[in-house]
């Protein structure tokens, strides 16, 4: 379905919160998938106001430095004016709350104060073309332990996990149906050359996988990212220890699990994130 902002359909209520499903949105919750089973220190809920809630789930990140979060360059632009690849989404508009299953309560939360995009992004209204990935910069250290980045694409096979706070029903549509609980769903990563990965009947291969990400696909077809996981990490265990992947950027169909997820790859940005959080 495209980006995983909130929504699994276009909704006066995403619309309101500038997530339309024609343009870049946050990421959705995780249909199919289960309460996490520890705690990740470096997950982040980013959250802005919405209907009288100051902390509205919006997208997810991973804490990757100590005043640095990583997430979809989707989450926090909008398609540009005047010839302009993207508009940045005032820094303000985001707090974000670090280290909690619970995106209510728990952890430590901090403003944001900049946010840098990667020099190939562009936010279309109506495809994605990759380099879906951007840092936010945070007003202050967090003492949390940061995710290791992954220097190697897993290969195909390997199974890796989503972390987030989406929908965790296809009938979802409103930010106050989000789960409080962090989920989580195991997915193998799946050749890039698998059609499902590549186009979609409606879209055609407005979605679909780039040079930069990788695909995952859950064996039932009905588990995946949805509304608010856009930005979400997506993990893989290296000795025992947890290495951030990817960030979540969107899926090629219309529904929430139908499809693959397409992830934009933390190795093949390693040396342009490292360059800003260094």
């Amino acid at each position: 379905m495209r980006i995983r902002l909130l929504g699994t359909v276009a909704s006066a209520a995403a619309a309101m919160i500038g997530v339309a499903v024609a343009a870049p949105v946050p990421a959705q919750a995780i249909i199919g998938g289960q309460s996490v089973v520890e705690n990740y220190s470096f997950v982040v809920s980013i959250q802005r106001a919405y209907n009288g809630d100051p902390n509205t789930q919006y997208c997810g990140g991973a804490l990757v430095a100590p005043h640095w979060v990583a997430t979809a360059a989707h989450c926090v632009t909008k398609p540009g004016t005047n010839g302009a690849p993207y508009t940045v989404t005032p820094p303000s508009t985001f707090h974000v709350r670090v280290g909690s299953n619970d995106r209510t309560v728990g952890g430590v939360t901090a403003n944001v104060t900049d946010i840098v995009l990667p020099p190939n992004w562009v936010n279309s209204a109506d495809r994605n073309n990759g380099d879906d990935i951007a840092l936010i910069r945070l007003d202050h250290s967090l003492s949390q332990a940061v995710a290791p980045l992954a220097r190697d694409t897993p290969d195909v096979g390997a199974q890796t996990r989503l972390i987030g706070w989406g929908y965790t029903s296809v009938d979802q549509n409103s930010p106050v149906q989000l789960p409080k609980d962090l989920q989580q769903l195991d997915s193998p990563i799946v050749s890039p050359s698998t059609p499902s990965c590549v186009t979609d009947p409606v879209d055609g291969d407005a979605y679909g996988i780039r040079a930069g990400d990788f695909c995952t696909d859950y064996p039932d077809s009905t588990s995946g990212s949805c509304g608010g996981d856009s930005g979400t990490p997506v993990i893989w265990k290296v000795k025992g220890r947890w290495q951030l992947v990817g960030v979540q950027s969107r899926a090629p169909g219309e529904v929430c699990g139908a499809t693959p997820d397409i992830d934009t790859s933390v190795p093949d940005h390693l040396n342009w994130l490292l360059s800003i959080i260094k």
